[in-house]
């Protein structure tokens, strides 16, 4: 076993007799540079969800080893940083920090208004694992949520959770938080869903051909 903890694992200090007695690798992103250095692997795991990073490295172009992702586990961790952000921007946290070290106790005109999450509409692009997660914890801070997939979801079985899995007592399993589904890949689609008085915007799509530079059309 090699491990590189607490820092990027740099590959040249991977041993040659490491990756030549390696037969499974678990990894974020450190691959064997060359094919030849991977021909006993049988079997490579990745921690992340995504793997368009590896898709030009020699292991995934010149080798048949099955590659596995983690996609459904971060569904909590990312949901977490995002209420975070919510609530950091809507309560000003940044600037009463900076307050903080500065020993200042501002006024309120430079503060600004603040508003809880109550009543707020939460559009989420991208409705898997970390869109539905995300969408049960705004749901239950009183927040309204509209969800919008590449495809249409007409009806209850179809809004159903597809992921091959999904941590226990999380997300949104049957589909039944959003208030409303909007659909499609093409900017009109896309315009329609930005239009519905969404407060705040989660962007949670995969990194497909489809979905690349998808956002830009964001800009109404």
């Amino acid at each position: 076993m090699f491990f590189g903890v607490g820092k990027a694992l740099d590959l040249a200090e991977v041993p040659d007799e490491t990756w030549h007695n390696a037969t499974i690798l678990v990894t974020l992103s450190s691959l064997p540079p060359s094919a030849e250095k991977a021909k006993n692997l049988k079997l490579i795991h990745l921690f992340s969800a995504g793997t368009d990073r590896l898709r030009e490295t020699p292991v995934w172009n010149e080798t048949e080893i099955p590659i596995t992702n983690s996609s459904g586990v971060h569904g909590p961790q990312i949901s977490e940083w995002v209420i975070m952000q919510i609530l950091s921007h809507s309560h000003r946290e940044k600037l009463m920090v900076e307050w903080q070290k500065k020993h200042v106790w501002g006024n309120y005109q430079e503060l600004g208004a603040m508003r809880d999450c109550v009543g707020q509409r939460l559009g989420v692009l991208g409705y898997g694992a970390i869109g539905r997660q995300t969408a049960r914890i705004c749901k239950a801070m009183g927040m309204d949520v509209i969800a919008y997939t590449a495809s249409p979801r007409p009806t209850p079985e179809s809004r159903k959770d597809s992921g091959k899995y999904i941590v226990p007592n999380t997300g949104d399993a049957d589909g039944t938080i959003p208030s409303a589904w909007y659909s499609g890949l093409d900017k009109a689609s896309l315009h329609n869903f930005l239009k519905q008085d969404i407060d705040i915007l989660l962007i949670s799509v995969p990194l497909t051909p489809e979905t690349r530079h998808f956002s830009f059309c964001c800009r109404v």
